[in-house]
């Protein structure tokens, strides 16, 4: 019994952090002219809009894209909506947004690429 306990807190702490993950966090590899209206419309399923805003900080250059909430309509005065926030990794070659609130996962198309992040 005084061996099982060593060896189960071994193969439980093997795989503190994901194993086999080769998830790397990203930016997008886009031009400063591009818009991102294609991770708009990646994003615009996976909040439930049809259209959306993205907010600070850039994600060329930043790790993170963030979209905004509606903006309140005439007939509200204050909105507690909050933005999303999408962590940019770079997983099995593919660019993967992954919502920081619940871990929703958004696989981006091929052609919109993604660079791992150098702080």
């Amino acid at each position: 019994m005084k061996m099982i306990a060593p060896i189960v807190f071994i193969a439980l702490t093997a795989c503190v952090s994901p194993c086999g993950e080769t998830a790397k966090p990203a930016v997008l590899d886009l031009d400063t002219d591009d818009n991102l209206s294609g991770v708009v419309a990646a994003l615009a399923s996976a909040e439930g809009r049809t259209s959306l805003a993205l907010g600070p900080p850039d994600p060329r250059l930043e790790p993170v894209v963030t979209v905004l909430p509606p903006a309140p309509t005439n007939a509200e005065t204050r909105s507690l909506a909050l933005p999303s926030a999408y962590d940019i990794r770079l997983e099995n070659g593919e660019c993967v947004l992954r919502r920081q609130s619940d871990n929703l996962q958004v696989v981006l198309p091929r052609d919109i690429p993604c660079t791992p992040y150098q702080p």
